[in-house]
């Protein structure tokens, strides 16, 4: 049943962090939330059993030079796809999810 102003089929596109290493120990009570894949597949799953639709997620981390250089601080005033924080490595994370029509 659609309610007064539902918009249907309309697209949430969000980027977070994410616990490139671990999938069980990460950070999740502090100011920065580190998910793990673990989360994200949950999160699919639960987006689907509801009839949403979210793009294929890929954890594929890279494999080219700056893919496997993990900044540390103090950070380097120059551009990183990674850091560590906390004690985890992590970089950031994009999920797509298409409203549901129903």
């Amino acid at each position: 049943m659609k309610t007064q102003g539902q918009v249907t089929g309309g697209w949430a596109i969000h980027t977070t962090e994410y616990n490139l290493f671990s999938n069980d120990a990460t950070v999740d009570d502090a100011g920065t939330v580190l998910f793990r894949r673990r989360d994200f597949e949950s999160l699919a799953a639960r987006l689907a059993k509801k009839g949403h639709r979210m793009a294929p997620l890929s954890f594929e981390p890279g494999n080219g030079l700056i893919d496997n250089y993990i900044d540390i601080a103090p950070y380097s005033e120059e551009p990183s796809l990674k850091i560590a924080l906390f004690g985890f490595a992590t970089t950031s994370f994009g999920i797509v999810v298409q409203r549901s029509e129903t």
